[in-house]
């Protein structure tokens, strides 16, 4: 006779995980490490900025030349940080937030292009239109030269400079209120850095500061400026399809500075300051290696190229 143990079948031996199942939990671990790791990184890096010298001298004898945004920990954090924002980008998961305290924002604003169409000096150009009224046959054909460089729809040249604003900035400041396009505003929250003047610092050290702000910001978001610069030019082109393309676009960002509760002025807000960014010469050809954007420096008050 058989015991009663003897009527209980085997239990079955746990099934394995299905490949589904495996590539799921390891996606699940990948952003989990995604989200703590890009914003340490971001922690590791804008403290630089905010710390104290005598600290800074202290954490430079741990990793050399983190002070100075060079050496091999800071080169290597900057390079896992630009492959995780183009993680972020492409997914839509930019971890560049932040609450409302302790830090309340002080300067607001949007991006603008400026449209150049000036000649450079001696060039064919600027050099031929007098020597076409040298050569006209009669003063009808002057008159008719005269003409034409005053009218830039019949073959003389544009105004010198043109500023396209960003869809998103009012006309008016004191009557602002939008309804669609949060995409744009929000792709667009990120093209400039907000430069503002401390109350402590003077123009001199204001730009001193502003090379090094304005050298990363370009560096970090290169692609996604050349893009902005490249797509503002052709909405402005189909708006105005008779005008000649310009030899210049400029990115600049026009600030809002936010005027404390107690400020007597009643103003509210202290602006647009417009300070530029980047230059896009569409006509020009550049050697391999460098992008096609210059970032701008605002001591020496020129276009700087860039490597790749």
């Amino acid at each position: 006779m058989n015991s009663p143990s003897d009527c209980i079948p085997d239990p079955k031996p746990p099934a394995g995980h299905s490949p589904r199942q495996v590539i799921l939990g390891l996606f699940v671990l990948f952003q989990l490490t995604f989200i703590v790791l890009y914003n340490l990184i971001g922690l590791f890096h804008d403290a630089q900025g905010r710390l104290d010298p005598k600290i800074l001298a202290v954490i430079d004898r741990v990793l050399p030349g983190y002070g100075g945004k060079n050496g091999h920990a800071w080169k290597i954090s900057d390079e896992i940080s630009t492959g995780m924002r183009r993680w972020g980008q492409l997914t839509g998961q930019d971890q560049s937030w932040s609450l409302f305290a302790p830090n309340v924002a002080e300067v607001t604003g949007f991006p603008a292009v400026v449209l150049q169409w000036e000649d450079v000096p001696n060039s064919g150009p600027a050099l031929a239109r007098p020597l076409a009224q040298l050569a006209a046959s009669s003063p009808l054909e002057v008159a008719a030269l005269d003409l034409a460089a005053l009218d830039p729809l019949i073959g003389g040249p544009p105004p010198p400079e043109e500023l396209f604003l960003s869809d998103n900035e009012p006309i008016d400041r004191h009557h602002f209120f939008r309804v669609g396009k949060f995409r744009v505003r929000r792709y667009e929250g990120s093209l400039i850095p907000y430069l503002s003047r401390r109350t402590s610092e003077t123009e001199a050290e204001a730009n001193e500061r502003w090379v090094g702000a304005i050298r990363d910001h370009v560096n970090e978001y290169a692609d996604q400026l050349q893009a902005y610069v490249q797509w503002r030019l052709s909405v402005w082109q189909q708006q105005h399809p008779q005008r000649p393309p310009p030899r210049q676009v400029i990115l600049v960002e026009r600030t809002y500075k936010i005027l404390p509760p107690d400020d007597d002025t009643g103003a509210v807000w202290d602006g647009p300051r417009t300070l530029p960014l980047l230059r896009w010469q569409p006509l020009a050809v550049w050697q391999t290696g460098y992008r096609a954007i210059e970032r701008y420096n605002p001591v020496t008050q020129r276009f700087e190229t860039i490597q790749k």
